[in-house]
């Protein structure tokens, strides 16, 4: 509780998509400004307000836990706009009580801008991922299209064939939700505040920060979209939670870690590429591989496990990328922002959204290679970890990259940025 003379500076709250890695990039830039004297509060739904105030942030819940599970036991368009319209509902009743200086709106959730611009409250737009606005000279990162590392451009013919996929599906999506979207799109625009389009749709035209370093993305992006600005690492330094059983691991032998995130149902082809993990790592006694499974019933049809193989339904990632020489990984910016912040050369094999421009950022920075996991053999795997390990290159550029990470360690960037909006 704060006393009289420790009155903050200013009220910051921060609202969410409901996603674990959003909300695992946005803690060093929460911490970082509550260190300069603001206060800090969490806005949204149930599911991460325990994991909110163990990090030790106030956080306001907008939706009761017995009506958002009642609601998503029927999905759907319909399902995910009532849902919409009931946070809309909470924040305007929050409103009525507490008035914050700024609001750190993440694009995702831009449905809910209207009740805070309603209000005159100034918002700043937080983007998660590499998502940007529509323009013909950058690539989708919904697409594996890689630019020219000369000319950082990539072949304007394919950009556009690329965009013009998404936005007939952004398209016929509007005009199947068109009735639901109105009340929305209407709140927002009629207080002066436009969208534009992108990988995921509509996207406020507003100054974003994006919770990365702008040395991983494209060097075209950011020399394009001049208020876009990059806030930092966004790592937390440590993991959560009990640490590894490392006297099974033998101290000689040389990590290789997998994981396909947290989200195994968007990962369609894991258990190919698990076996082909297992089988490579088979015949390279020298290594050791620490497989993380989200689905225990993935593993089971490979027992009995080599000896240099663990399996974990968890794992601490950022402590088994810190002693790890190599992250097979699916791709998600959470996960290869901390490979990068441990120095650790990765084999991307994306899955779903934006996974592929993901894995296209990490082949241009030759910080690894990137795989095809529906195709995945146990031989190919096996040439491309030898090929990683083996190439002084991939482990010189991830270690430049780390550089660049760690001097950003800070969210130095995104703490002036958001501290400027205040002023």
């Amino acid at each position: 509780m704060l006393h009289k003379s420790d009155k903050p500076k200013s009220l910051i709250a921060i609202f969410l998509h409901p996603e674990q890695s959003g909300y695992n990039a946005s803690l060093t830039l929460a911490q970082g400004l509550r260190n300069r004297g603001h206060q800090i509060v969490y806005v949204g739904y149930h599911r991460y307000e325990d994991f909110v105030r163990h990090q030790g942030f106030e956080y306001v819940c907008l939706l009761d836990k017995e009506t958002f599970e009642d609601l998503v036991k029927k999905p759907g368009p319909q399902t995910t706009w009532k849902l919409s319209g009931l946070m809309k509902e909470g924040i305007e009743q929050w409103l009525e009580t507490e008035t914050p200086d700024l609001v750190l709106l993440d694009q995702f959730a831009w449905e809910q801008a209207g009740a805070f611009l309603k209000k005159r409250i100034p918002l700043l737009a937080i983007n998660t991922c590499l998502a940007g606005f529509y323009n013909a000279s950058i690539p989708p990162v919904f697409s594996p299209i890689v630019p020219d590392t000369a000319s950082g451009k990539a072949n304007v013919i394919k950009n556009v064939m690329a965009w013009g996929k998404i936005r007939l599906f952004h398209g016929i999506i509007s005009l199947i939700n068109k009735k639901m979207l109105a009340p929305f799109v209407a709140g927002i625009e009629e207080n002066g505040v436009d969208f534009g389009w992108g990988e995921y749709g509509r996207r406020l035209l507003l100054p974003e920060l994006v919770l990365c370093p702008k040395e991983f993305d494209f060097p075209i992006v950011p020399q394009t979209f001049k208020r876009r600005i990059y806030a930092g690492a966004c790592v937390r330094s440590s993991s959560n939670g009990e640490p590894f059983d490392w006297p099974e691991v033998e101290p000689a032998k040389k990590i290789v870690y997998c994981s396909v995130g947290s989200h195994p149902r968007f990962a369609r082809h894991r258990k190919k590429l698990f076996s082909a993990a297992i089988n490579a790592l088979k015949e390279r006694p020298h290594l050791h591989l620490i497989l993380q499974v989200s689905n225990p019933k993935d593993i089971e049809q490979f027992h009995p496990l080599p000896a240099n193989v663990s399996v974990r339904d968890w794992v601490p990632q950022l402590e088994i990328l810190s002693r790890a020489s190599l992250f097979i990984t699916h791709g998600g910016l959470s996960s290869i922002r901390e490979s990068i912040f441990h120095g650790v050369p990765m084999l991307v094999f994306p899955g779903v959204t934006d996974q592929p421009g993901n894995a296209a950022r990490v082949q241009y920075h030759n910080l690894g290679a990137r795989g095809n996991a529906a195709k995945i053999t146990p031989d190919a795997l096996g040439t491309m970890i030898d090929e990683i390990l083996q190439n002084e290159n991939y482990k010189n550029a991830a270690g430049d990259m780390q550089t660049i990470f760690r001097q950003q360690e800070d969210c130095r960037t995104g703490i002036e940025t958001v501290e400027q909006m205040l002023s």
